[in-house]
């Protein structure tokens, strides 16, 4: 009976939620902003803005537990301690007097792409096979077609569960749902959360975009944890800066939706429409049609988990599709390169592209990386050493570099992203502290560089070029 009621006061708090955009009757919307030609523009709200800064340096210290379930015979814990220097001012917490915990989310490299049911998986479960032999670790089937039937059709679903245990095979299990009804979730959670697929639970796309009650992801989430708090919860957000801090705290790792490939961001092809902060879809919300949109939506969502005080993971939902409604075409191999390897150089902690099928140079490319990036080597260094970002370029504009700096070696990520080649000599100079004895190893590309001290230095890049290196330390 308590959970009845706590159920049948969810619904009623997101009825009540319903309509709290600022969009006059009858006008659609997508990130709260008009986009159909009949209507005008107006201002979306849920703009999360900066507060006020402290003129002087300040502590920021966290402390919250590595783990918040123990067995009874656990007799020891510990905690996960952040100090760094900021300029947000705080304050202070109320009191507080119940057993809750924190919980922040598990860091992990996931390299899939989504793929919907009914475009490939349902033909067979040796599809699967199919997958794993091209390395990819984890598997997201969007549940289109039957998947989307009530009741749901496990009988035809399960094979597919024990396939991928054999093969070693996760699941991203999607359990999207009509913000009305959370019954069919709450069965699926309550029939898997015990079989040893499942990672993790995905459990809304978009619902910025679609303008979803800002409070649905967040009573979603709450419902899951009510059941299952060992998966942690996943979700894809699409819109640059949209009631960010309410459906964001729906999950513990968010997905950025940008495709900036073959698509005017200015201007909708679809609805005839300009696009801007305030008025028009363009597929890419308030982007500018250039890789750093996938770079700067990461780093504007870190900035805002900094605002909040809490810690999200996140991952990259680089776009692999084409050839319809806003994109003109698929990226080329290259840029999917490019898009991938941005992203893990701004703190992604899994790459999911959206979406399969894709074109074939994709394709190739694309098990080619992900067979690389989930090495236990490039794993270790993604998962377990410091990332020093936007490391300094001398030589050329729009090269993108980061490191991860371990005990004995270092692990390099350069990143051209300009189309054209970028001549002469170019150096990187690495973290601070850090010198280098010579290239142990290269992972990625075919950039040759040179080692002096505390730069690495090479002969220009062609364009598009990545390169990834593990260097040995002095």
């Amino acid at each position: 009976m308590r959970f009845a009621a706590s159920f049948i006061a969810a619904i009623t708090a997101l009825l009540s939620s319903a309509s709290a955009f600022n969009n006059p009757p009858g006008v659609d919307i997508w990130c709260g902003k008009a986009y159909r030609a009949d209507n005008a523009s107006f201002s979306p709200g849920g703009w999360l803005e900066d507060p006020a800064k402290s003129s002087t340096p300040l502590l920021d210290f966290k402390i919250s537990p590595r783990m918040n379930i123990y067995l009874e015979s656990d007799v020891q814990g510990s905690f996960l301690v952040d100090a760094s220097i900021s300029y947000l001012v705080g304050q202070q917490f109320p009191a507080a007097n119940s057993s809750s915990s924190y919980k922040s989310a598990e860091l992990l490299v996931e390299i899939l792409v989504n793929v919907q049911w009914t475009l490939y998986w349902n033909s067979s479960v040796s599809t699967l096979d199919e997958f794993a032999a091209l390395g990819y670790n984890v598997i997201h089937i969007v549940p289109a077609g039957d998947l989307g039937d009530t009741p749901f059709p496990w009988a035809k679903f399960e094979p597919y569960l024990e396939r991928a245990d054999k093969l070693g095979l996760y699941f991203q299990y999607d359990v999207r749902w009509e913000w009305s009804n959370l019954t069919t979730m709450i069965d699926q959670v309550n029939r898997l959360q015990s079989h040893p697929s499942i990672l993790l639970w995905y459990i809304a796309d978009e619902p910025d975009g679609k303008s979803n009650p800002i409070n649905s992801t967040g009573i979603g989430y709450q419902t899951i944890r009510s059941i299952d708090l060992y998966h942690p919860v996943s979700m894809a957000l699409n819109c640059y800066n949209f009631y960010y801090s309410d459906y964001a705290a729906g999950a513990d790792i968010i997905l950025s939706d940008v495709y900036p490939i073959g698509n005017n961001n200015s201007y909708s092809t679809v609805y005839n429409t300009p696009c801007n902060t305030t008025y028009g879809c363009c597929g890419c919300d308030d982007c500018v049609g250039v890789f750093e949109d996938i770079s700067d939506r990461l780093d504007n969502f870190a900035h805002f988990d900094d605002l909040l005080g809490w810690s999200k993971t996140h991952w990259a939902a680089p776009q692999a599709f084409g050839n319809e409604t806003f994109w003109t075409r698929f990226p080329t191999a290259a840029e999917e390169v490019v898009m991938n390897m941005l992203s893990i150089n701004h703190a992604a902690k899994g790459v999911n592209m959206w979406d399969f099928p894709t074109s074939a140079d994709v394709l190739a490319v694309t098990n080619r990386l992900a067979t690389v990036l989930t090495t236990d080597t490039v794993a270790n260094f993604l998962l377990g050493a410091p990332l020093v970002r936007k490391l300094d370029v001398v030589g050329a504009t729009r090269v993108d570099a980061a490191a991860w700096v371990g005990t004995s070696s270092m692990l390099l990520s350069v990143v051209n992203l300009n189309y054209g080649n970028s001549q002469g000599k170019i150096v990187v100079t690495l973290p601070a502290g850090a010198r280098v004895k010579n290239v142990n190893n290269t992972l990625w590309g075919d950039v040759k560089w040179a080692v002096n001290g505390t730069k690495l230095e090479t002969d220009g890049l062609l364009g598009l070029e990545v390169s990834l290196v593990i260097l040995e330390l002095e």
